[in-house]
């Protein structure tokens, strides 16, 4: 006598995460990402007084002696900080009203915004990883005498993984809610932060000359291996 037993296990997706879904993850994974930014500034200022601080002496990186500065770090900071303004004002006018967003660039499936959600808790990750290994965060675009070259941990694969972290943030959220209008702000924050790179680079190479220079020809500058 020959006994077959058999277990089916079927577990069901929806087609689409219900649009309450879609908000509180929104909502809360930006809360969390700019409690991130709000929690390093508070740190930074603290260490203004003990500028030693902002300096890893593990590590062989050149440092800083002198401040170093450019025009372009106003608009720099003005276009990229324009676009953050821009994504915000979009999901409000999203929340009251979805289709005033234009249309959906694809239809939003289950797959991809659960993909949108993996890519959005990369960019809280990748924050963390850059705020822990960089001391000498800045929020203009110049350097300071302290200054530290930092080419580890996230460093190693990208040379600006704090933009980078943006760009995940704002096309992870572009997955869930695939309409044109986060496209565009998408397509936008990605060519204000490159602006914005390559304003800094410039400091950086005066700052650091032949370190720089070398550190630049191994890595990407805003998409890890690609960009």
């Amino acid at each position: 006598m020959e006994l077959i037993t058999q277990f089916q296990f079927a577990v069901a997706f929806p087609e689409q995460l219900p649009q309450v879904d879609v908000k509180a993850i929104l909502c809360l994974v930006h809360s969390l990402y700019w409690l991130l930014i709000v929690n390093a500034s508070i740190i930074r200022r603290r260490k203004l007084n003990n500028p030693e601080s902002f300096v890893d002496t593990s590590t062989k990186e050149p440092v800083a002696s002198e401040s170093s500065i450019t025009p372009q770090g106003p608009p720099a900071l003005f276009l990229t900080s324009a676009t953050y303004g821009i994504f915000y004002i979009l999901l409000a006018i999203w929340w009251a009203n979805p289709d005033a967003l234009g249309f959906f660039v694809f239809q939003p499936t289950f797959p991809i915004q659960a993909l949108g959600i993996a890519i959005l808790g990369l960019a809280l990750i990748v924050k963390v990883w850059s705020f822990w290994v960089f001391r000498s965060w800045r929020l203009f675009p110049h350097i300071d005498p302290g200054h530290q070259l930092v080419t580890k941990g996230p460093y190693s694969f990208v040379r600006h993984p704090l933009y980078f972290a943006f760009q995940l943030l704002f096309f992870g959220s572009f997955l869930i809610v695939p309409r044109l209008g986060f496209l565009l702000q998408v397509i936008a924050n990605f060519l204000a932060h490159d602006f914005r790179c390559r304003v800094e680079e410039k400091i950086l190479l005066q700052a650091f000359n032949n370190a720089y220079e070398a550190y630049k020809k191994r890595t990407r500058r805003l998409l890890p291996w690609v960009y």
